[in-house]
C-alpha cells in the first residue's frame, strides 16, 4: 500500500467532498423492477393511513414499517450536484444492516468508465475515483464514529443516507417526543441519538395523515449546529413492504462547505438480493493507487479511539442500529 503521508500529499480536497457526497446516495436508494414509477400516480399515490390526529406512539409504530426492507437495489439512479457539471448515472445494492456497492458513470452508457465505485462493511466504508486519476478513499466505521473535533469533508456517517432516502426507523430505547405541528398540518418528531462524539439530534417531519417523510435533519447535540438535512418530495407507496419512500431527495451535506446533491429515482426492488453482491462490498486492492484513509486525515494523525456503543443481540434483531450506534 502507498505510504500514507504520500498518498495525503496527493489528495484533493475538493474531489474527496465530491466523491463522497455521491458516494453517499449509494446507501439507500433503491432498485430495478419492471414497472416505471418515475412519478407518482393514482395507482402509487400513498393511501390515507390516519383519518383522524394520530399519537406519537402511533405514528412511530407506522414509520416503522421500514423495518420490512431488507434489502433494495437499483440501476436507475440520477445525480446532479452544482459540484458536477453533468448528471451521473448510477446503479447501487443496500443490504442490512452496512453492506452496500455502488457506482456512477457519466453519460454516455457503458462507454465511458465508471467515474466512482463506492461499497461498505460492517467494518469500514471506501471510494474509488477515477478522474483526474485513480484514487481510494476508506475509513472504518468504528474510528469515523469515535473521531472527535470537526469533521470538515463529511460531517455525518454515510449510513445517515439511507434516512435522507426516507429509510427510517425509531429505536425504542431513544427518547423521541412530539408531535409539534407545522403550519401546514405536518407534524415534528425529535429524536435523541446516542454517539461516542456526544449524540445528536434528528427532526423528521411527517405528514400524519399519510405517514409520509418530507424532511429530516441531524444537527450536534453538543455544539446545537445543523450538520446535515435532506428534503423528500414524489412519494409512491409500495404496498409489498407497506412503506411510502420519496422518488426524489435533495441532500445537504454541512462541513466546511455545504454540498448539496439531488437523488432521483425511477425503479425499485426490494428484499431480492443475493450471495453474488457479497464480493462486491469489499474495499478493492489498493496496489498501485493512492490511498488515503480518511480518518487519519482528519486526525491530522492524532486519532485516539473512543468506546463505542453496541446494541444487545435482542436489540439488533429487532431494529438496526443509527449512524455509529449499531
Amino acid at each position: 500500500m502507498p505510504d500514507q503521508v504520500s498518498a495525503r500529499k496527493h489528495f484533493s480536497r475538493r474531489n474527496a467532498v465530491t466523491a463522497l457526497g455521491v458516494m453517499s446516495t449509494w446507501v439507500v436508494a433503491s432498485g430495478a423492477t419492471c414497472i416505471s414509477r418515475t412519478r407518482p400516480s393514482d395507482l402509487y399515490a400513498p393511501p390515507i393511513v390516519f383519518e383522524s390526529e394520530p399519537s406519537l406512539d402511533e405514528l412511530i409504530g407506522q414509520l416503522n414499517n421500514s423495518l420490512n426492507i431488507q434489502s433494495i437495489e437499483s440501476n436507475t439512479l440520477k445525480v446532479s450536484s452544482p459540484d458536477i457539471s453533468f448528471r451521473l448515472n448510477g446503479s447501487m445494492v443496500w443490504q442490512r444492516q452496512m453492506n452496500f456497492y455502488f457506482e456512477a458513470r457519466p453519460p454516455g452508457g457503458n462507454v465511458l468508465p465508471t467515474a466512482i465505485a463506492a461499497g461498505s462493511t460492517d467494518e469500514k466504508f471506501w471510494a474509488k475515483l477515477s478522474y483526474p486519476r485513480e484514487q481510494l478513499v476508506y475509513a472504518r466505521y468504528a474510528e469515523f464514529e469515535s473521531l472527535m473535533g470537526p469533521r470538515p469533508l463529511l460531517p455525518v456517517s454515510p449510513i445517515w443516507i439511507r434516512e435522507a432516502m426516507g429509510i427510517i426507523e425509531f429505536d425504542p430505547q431513544h427518547k423521541h417526543t412530539g408531535l409539534q405541528r407545522r403550519p401546514n398540518g405536518w407534524v415534528e418528531i425529535e429524536s435523541h441519538i446516542p454517539s461516542p462524539r456526544g449524540g445528536y439530534i434528528r427532526k423528521v417531519v411527517v405528514d400524519p395523515k399519510l405517514a409520509t417523510i418530507h424532511q429530516t435533519t441531524l444537527t450536534e447535540a453538543s455544539t446545537r449546529r445543523m450538520i446535515a438535512s435532506a428534503d423528500m418530495s414524489k412519494h409512491t407507496y409500495f404496498g409489498e413492504v407497506g412503506v411510502a419512500l420519496p422518488m426524489e431527495v435533495h441532500v445537504k451535506l454541512l462541513g466546511r462547505e455545504t454540498l448539496s446533491f439531488t437523488v432521483e429515482i425511477s425503479n425499485y426492488l426490494f428484499n431480492q438480493t443475493t450471495a453474488e453482491s457479497d464480493a462486491r462490498y469489499e474495499m478493492p486492492d489498493s496496489t498501485g493507487i493512492d490511498t488515503v484513509d480518511l480518518t487519519r486525515v482528519l486526525a491530522n494523525g492524532q486519532f485516539t479511539p473512543a468506546s463505542t456503543p453496541k446494541y444487545t443481540p435482542e436489540r439488533t434483531a429487532t431494529l438496526p442500529g443509527h449512524y455509529s450506534v449499531r
